[in-house]
């Protein structure tokens, strides 16, 4: 029985994404930081529309 995780994930090398495989320690932080920031603000955005309404 072959174990369900048991093949090597496929290359990333030319997806949309592909550029997090090489980016330093610092600049992922970075973008990510901002990422969560602008996640969070959607969010905080849409709950607060959604409060606006009642």
């Amino acid at each position: 029985m072959i174990p369900l995780f048991a093949s090597t994930p496929a290359p990333a090398e030319h997806g949309g994404l592909s550029f997090l495989h090489t980016m330093s320690g610092p600049d992922f932080l970075m973008l990510y930081g901002l990422w969560f920031i602008a996640t969070f603000g959607a969010v905080l955005f849409a709950v607060g529309a959604d409060m606006t309404r009642h």
